[in-house]
């Protein structure tokens, strides 16, 4: 990273802190309240993160010739995710497509 990325995150980070005081101190909504949205943007943005690098990985192994130019297939694919949420419950990930593999 050079010295802009650094400035960027600096000032975003700075600006989320800035947004996260102006909510607290101008409404009458606990963290409590809005902590799930939060942390549903923060594992989306991983998520995303996640497959952009592994997006990445494919396309260099395909052009150094470590991996077939090809169609994805189904057994490329994990399966679902299952997440525990609290009381016990879970639910699923599924595909895009709505097909359980």
């Amino acid at each position: 990273m050079d010295g802009s990325s650094f400035a960027d995150i600096e000032k975003l980070e700075a600006d989320l802190w800035s947004a996260a005081d102006n909510l607290r101190a101008n409404s009458k909504l606990t963290s409590s309240d809005y902590f799930m949205p939060v942390l549903g943007i923060i594992f989306l943005r991983h998520a995303e993160n996640r497959f952009v690098a592994a997006t990445e990985q494919i396309e260099a192994d395909k052009a150094a010739g470590r991996m077939p130019k090809r169609k994805i297939i189904d057994q490329d694919v994990r399966p679902p995710l299952r997440f525990a949420v609290a009381g016990g419950s879970s639910f699923r990930l599924d595909y895009a497509d709505g097909h359980e593999r």
